[in-house]
């Protein structure tokens, strides 16, 4: 039962994938994603992020002690205030992430096409979660014969393969991998692998 369920979980991440490679832009990717997802999932994708900072968790946890001695009435209050004050400011730091990552977009768009020029390319999706085992070897074995593009499953996060730094657009993995934003894929699908030899491999 659980291989099923696996099985089950890789062949829709293999389709979300492939839908996200279908759309021409960003947004029209984000439009599908909102109309196509239940509320509920994007509460606990929000859910999930939020617990990856020790800081939050750590305030969350000094909440729901706060909560428990708390009548409802002032909960629902001070919860909403709480929710009020985090999403603008997750919101304007997400904002400032997509500025810069569209105001360097054209400059690795450029940097790539001539990195890439006259090289097999091959694309790969990182599942959300640690990094898969097969996923880094296929990757390796990939890069002796081209150059592979990871697309990642993080909208902010720094983790991929490697421990390395913070990135708005592409991050070099390891020789001939690199590490590519998924918000930044829609301009480097349009603008550089249309134009050169690239498999997708979901």
């Amino acid at each position: 039962m659980y291989e099923q369920e696996k099985i089950a979980r890789v062949e829709q991440q293999a389709m979300r994938n492939y839908g996200m490679v279908m759309h021409r832009s960003l947004f029209g990717y984000l439009y599908d994603l909102l109309t196509h997802t239940s509320l509920y999932a994007h509460w606990r994708s929000l859910l999930a992020f939020l617990r990856r900072f020790r800081a939050v968790t750590f305030t969350l946890k000094i909440l729901t002690v706060l909560f428990s001695v708390i009548e409802t009435g002032a909960l629902v209050i001070l919860s909403t205030v709480i929710f009020l004050i985090i999403l603008p400011v997750l919101t304007a730091f997400m904002l400032g992430v997509l500025l810069t990552a569209f105001l360097e977009s054209r400059r690795t768009n450029q940097r790539l096409a001539s990195e890439l020029s006259g090289k097999r390319v091959y694309v790969l999706f990182m599942r959300d979660g640690d990094p898969n085992l097969f996923l880094s070897q296929n990757a390796r074995e990939l890069a002796t014969h081209g150059t592979v593009l990871l697309v990642s499953p993080y909208w902010i996060s720094a983790r991929g393969l490697y421990p390395h730094g913070f990135y708005c657009t592409v991050r070099r993995e390891a020789p001939q991998i690199l590490l590519v934003r998924r918000y930044y894929f829609f301009s480097l699908r349009r603008h550089v692998l249309s134009k050169i030899d690239t498999a997708y491999l979901y």
